[in-house]
């Protein structure tokens, strides 16, 4: 819908924040077309934005730290793998 995010690599060699400026004022659906146009700062502020509630919605079924933090973190891979298709 929006084009392509970039590559699983790209976000694991530690480069998903570099870019542009954006401010935390924007809306998701600005974010996610701005992470997609190549502004891969933006998808911080999404993660920040929502990384508390996919917590605590985790820390609710999971009984293990160490396997909610990895769920965590897989949670916001797949969806930035996947923006393409919101």
């Amino acid at each position: 819908m929006y084009g392509e995010p970039a590559s699983k690599d790209h976000f694991f060699k530690g480069k998903l924040f570099e870019g542009n400026v954006v401010t935390s004022m924007e809306s998701d659906d600005e974010l996610v077309r701005q992470t997609l146009k190549g502004n891969h700062r933006a998808y911080e502020f999404l993660v920040a934005r929502h990384q508390d509630s996919v917590a605590r919605y985790i820390w609710r079924m999971i009984p293990s730290t160490e396997d909610r933090e990895e769920i965590c973190q897989d949670v916001f891979v797949k969806v930035y793998l996947n923006l393409n298709k919101f």
